[in-house]
């Protein structure tokens, strides 16, 4: 137990760093520090946790513009959001894909995107 709640803080120390680096727009450290805490929550099978970081990682990579590896971490962050039946969490990481696709000029593809997100988010209401 006692184990298990310090690699949790370790996990939660290396995403505080995380959150240091972005804000100095240090994304390659952000990820990093990420990937760090990735590797602990899944040895802890954390997966609210997981999906904050796959969330966090898709926001990193759309700063980047690497569309591809961002849509990859919300498609992740999205299957634990229901799985987790967690419809806040889901209505905001559809707004996210969908922002992916406008930013691409994908008009229609974010518009269905941004229209689920809504339809979650009436959900939750």
């Amino acid at each position: 137990m006692n184990y298990q709640k310090n690699i949790a803080g370790e996990a939660k120390s290396y995403k505080n760093l995380a959150i240091l680096s972005y804000i100095s727009s240090n994304y390659f450290e952000t990820i990093n520090y990420l990937e760090s805490s990735l590797v602990i929550l899944e040895k802890l099978n954390d997966s609210v946790e997981i999906s904050k970081v796959y969330n966090n990682l898709g926001v990193i990579y759309k700063e980047e513009g690497t569309f591809g590896k961002a849509l990859k971490f919300y498609f992740k962050a999205l299957e634990l959001r229901k799985k987790l039946k967690n419809t806040f969490g889901i209505h905001k990481i559809l707004n996210n894909i969908g922002n992916i696709y406008e930013n691409q000029g994908m008009d229609e593809k974010a518009l269905e995107f941004y229209n689920s997100s809504n339809l979650q988010k009436k959900r939750k209401i």
